[in-house]
């Protein structure tokens, strides 16, 4: 009886454990929203116009300083890989994350429109290119390897000679969402990171006072990350999009969840940090005679580093961290959908 109790312990204290690992304290925000309590108005009728995650698998910067009067210039850069995630893991991470959003919306008693119905209703599709997910693409933001589930269609304004998909500055969400009888469209992108800053802002305003110094200093941070990556109309950030609107020429309702804080995906990669640093020489003049020559003696400072993980464990992090996210946003558009009245953050 002793042993059976011991036993029965032994097992409780390890799926506490395990539950103690669970993606917890998901801050989501409404920023940048309007028109929420329209929602109301719209069918449970969806169309998911855009399903994408971002895995950084590289990530390089640099930082310089000019030539001075009696100092050279400098330069350092910091390149980090990730070894260990394979395609399948990345592929397989979306997959789930992609049906476990899906399986929420169904159980909730939504529709999910076509990719047939909206290329023969929609308008603005008509000159716009049609793709297949299930293929990884490194073309879209340097870095970076996008991932569209597989089965998963959807319609970009064209795509580039490099590969990257064209994409528009302002959203057109609205247009598609009354061609399709006025139904809510969605739009999901999800970025995972792997490095974060990790030099302290007083270390920053030092090296700046000091002047002749490049600096970077980072770690290792897997995170589902709450910030904008890419440039110009090629952007991503963590995020659901919901559009409805009654009418032609803009959104009723644009209802945007996005992350608060960053969430640390914890237990996959161990902890490191890269530094790299350049500090400037005195120029150095040799004589000779009537003419002075002048050596510049620039320095250049590279910092190489790969950084292994288990494939299983990241794809189980990222989905879990991902799902806990999608599952809040949910929360809050079926609320909406449903005329109650959410805390507003």
């Amino acid at each position: 009886m002793l042993k059976k109790l011991i036993l029965f312990g032994v097992s409780f204290f390890c799926i506490a454990l395990l539950e103690g690992q669970q993606i917890e304290n998901i801050q989501i925000t409404q920023k940048s929203s309007y028109g929420q309590k329209k929602l109301k108005k719209s069918p449970k009728k969806v169309f998911i116009s855009e399903f994408r995650v971002f895995f950084q698998m590289l990530y390089r910067d640099a930082e310089q300083t000019r030539e001075g009067v009696y100092h050279g210039s400098t330069k350092t850069t910091v390149t980090v890989g990730l070894k260990g995630v394979s395609k399948n893991n990345l592929m397989n991470a979306s997959n789930k994350i992609y049906q476990n959003y899906i399986k929420n919306l169904r159980a909730e008693g939504f529709e999910i429109v076509s990719i047939d119905e909206a290329g023969e209703k929609v308008k603005l599709y008509r000159d716009w290119e049609r793709k297949v997910g299930g293929s990884l693409s490194r073309s879209q933001i340097p870095g970076y390897v996008m991932v569209v589930p597989e089965g998963f269609e959807y319609y970009v304004k064209g795509t580039k000679k490099s590969g990257k998909q064209k994409s528009t500055f302002t959203d057109r969400n609205y247009k598609v969402s009354y061609d399709l009888g006025k139904v809510n469209v969605i739009s999901v992108n999800i970025v995972i990171p792997f490095i974060s800053d990790a030099e302290s802002g007083g270390s920053k305003l030092l090296t700046k006072a000091i002047g002749g110094i490049s600096k970077i200093v980072v770690k290792s941070n897997l995170r589902l990350g709450n910030n904008v990556i890419g440039a110009y109309s090629n952007i991503a950030s963590t995020s659901a999009e919901y559009v409805f609107t009654e009418n032609k020429v803009s959104s009723d309702c644009f209802f945007t969840t996005k992350l608060k804080e960053p969430v640390s995906i914890p237990e996959v990669l161990d902890d490191h940090k890269i530094k790299s640093v350049a500090g400037a020489k005195e120029k150095t003049m040799t004589q000779m005679g009537a003419l002075a020559i002048v050596y510049d003696n620039d320095v250049i400072n590279d910092e190489f580093q790969i950084l292994e993980c288990d494939g299983a464990d990241y794809e189980d992090g990222v989905v879990q961290a991902s799902n806990a996210f999608l599952d809040e946003s949910l929360k809050l558009f079926f609320a909406y959908q449903r005329g109650d009245k959410p805390s507003r953050k």
